[in-house]
């Protein structure tokens, strides 16, 4: 069995990248204690889209507690009209790194429900 250091995902074997990361397996036995990628390699994907904001904060804020990089992506014109609320009219997107997608995806079906 083989093993992607940045999502942990477990593959027999033979294959040579995590198809989510695109980061080398490695065997569980050479894991490094001190893998950390560059934040150049990162590769951003959509995580969901929530209906203000204020969701989209309070997603990010669980997903950096758990070490998970995230990014908002929207047109804030909610913010300049004073719209930091809940009202469904300017909807954000949450980004997060490919290699972080299932945990982070589990983190958001327990916050804000399945997608």
């Amino acid at each position: 069995m083989r093993i992607c250091p940045d999502c942990a995902l477990e593959l027999p074997d033979g294959i040579p990248t995590c198809p989510d990361c695109g980061i080398a397996m490695i065997d569980p036995d050479e894991e490094p204690d001190d893998f950390e990628p560059e934040a150049g390699q990162y590769r951003f994907v959509t995580l969901r889209e929530v209906r203000s904001r204020l969701f989209a904060e309070m997603l990010r804020e669980a997903l950096r507690n758990e070490d998970i990089p995230t990014k908002l992506q929207s047109d804030d014109i909610g913010i300049m009209l004073g719209n930091y609320g809940t009202a469904p009219f300017f909807p954000v997107r949450v980004l997060v790194p490919a290699c972080y997608r299932r945990r982070a995806q589990r983190i958001a079906s327990r916050i804000h429900g399945p997608s």
